[in-house]
């Protein structure tokens, strides 16, 4: 994660009257619609700089290569769905950047799911969901508010290498399909603090690997 160059970024700005893109290259497709903003991409190295404030928005990215998140004291609630929904199976790095607070709530009645052009519904299962890999990294803070599904999602694996995440959930704190991992960059160690009613880490498949790191969990379930 932490040699993913980047050779294009994207701000995404939110506000209480809306969502704002800095200039697109036509590989690059942005939905707005009020606050809730659906990105459409076909681009290799690119990022996503994310900011601002929206009691009533969401971030959406449909991509079919692997890109980078920066949370820049972005605070953002979908009171219909996930905060953050990445439809894609390629790996999303999640960086908290330095000195930022991040905030992400969801709702705690989700609209019905969009149809996936399978012809399948799209998974919205918590606050922040993933169809392919997340892997956090950066100094920053993230707290997650799930008052409709889990924390953190993928359908795929969960790896954090530093930051600082603190996540309170209906369900379960983080969820994965095939790994939890939890390790270190080379210069900082993450903190993970979890309140969850149904389990504080949920792996269907896969091992959870612990190496590193300080880590809080108050359960509901295990």
């Amino acid at each position: 994660v932490e040699n993913f160059a980047t050779t294009r970024v994207i701000t995404i700005t939110f506000s209480e009257t809306g969502v704002k893109t800095s200039p697109l290259p036509d590989d690059i497709t942005a939905t707005i619609e009020g606050g809730h903003i659906v990105i459409n991409s076909e681009r290799s190295k690119v990022g996503y700089r994310v900011t601002g404030t929206c009691s009533n928005g969401s971030l959406k990215i449909y991509s079919l290569k692997k890109f980078r998140i920066m949370l820049q004291d972005l605070n953002l609630t979908n009171p219909a769905g996930p905060a953050i929904n990445v439809q894609s199976g390629k790996t999303v790095y999640l960086t908290l950047l330095t000195g930022t607070v991040n905030t992400l709530c969801d709702g705690a009645t989700y609209s019905a799911p969009a149809i996936a052009t399978d012809g399948t519904e799209e998974d919205q299962k918590g606050t922040f969901f993933s169809e392919g890999q997340i892997i956090f990294n950066g100094t920053g803070t993230l707290n997650v508010t799930s008052l409709g599904g889990h924390g953190i999602c993928s359908d795929d694996y969960i790896r954090i290498r530093s930051g600082n995440i603190n996540v309170t959930a209906l369900k379960d704190g983080f969820n994965t399909n095939d790994k939890f991992q939890i390790g270190r960059t080379a210069s900082a160690s993450p903190v993970v603090k979890i309140k969850a009613d149904g389990n504080g880490v949920d792996c269907g498949k896969g091992n959870i690997i612990i190496e590193a790191g300080k880590i809080s969990i108050n359960a509901g379930g295990e």
